[in-house]
């Protein structure tokens, strides 16, 4: 992704609280909300070398707790929860279906948020939050 210089001074740095998973979406966002806008350059690419979110457990559960603690960000409670019990449903039929990272994320969904480290779903302590 590129950035303009003013862009980075105005809406900050990226929150590293999400750790490899919905910060660019996050950071995108922001900048909307600062009067930026997203361009889809159709002609660039990137190339992973390495395994996907889809075949590690880990990552997989990573990636999904922090779309709850995404959505969380820019939802009311009642919403929040409405998101969070959809992705839980989502992940146990997955899980029933032999989908291994499916049950691991939602082992990590499940956990009470002060028991989950290092924190995917812990309270946010960052100043984008909202209610």
């Amino acid at each position: 992704m590129a950035l303009s210089r003013t862009c980075v001074d105005q809406v900050g740095p990226w929150d590293e609280s999400f750790w490899l998973y919905s910060e660019e979406t996050d950071y995108c966002l922001r900048a909307r909300d600062a009067g930026y806008r997203t361009r889809y350059v159709s002609d660039a690419y990137a190339v992973h070398l390495e395994s996907d979110s889809h075949s590690d457990a880990h990552l997989w559960s990573t990636l999904t707790v922090n779309r709850v603690r995404f959505y969380r960000r820019r939802h009311g409670r009642f919403s929040s929860a409405c998101f969070q019990g959809a992705v839980m449903m989502n992940e146990a039929v997955r899980g029933l279906a032999g989908r291994g990272a499916s049950r691991t994320a939602l082992a990590a969904l499940v956990k009470p948020i002060g028991s989950v480290s290092p924190g995917p779903l812990a309270p946010e302590a960052s100043t984008t939050a909202r209610s």
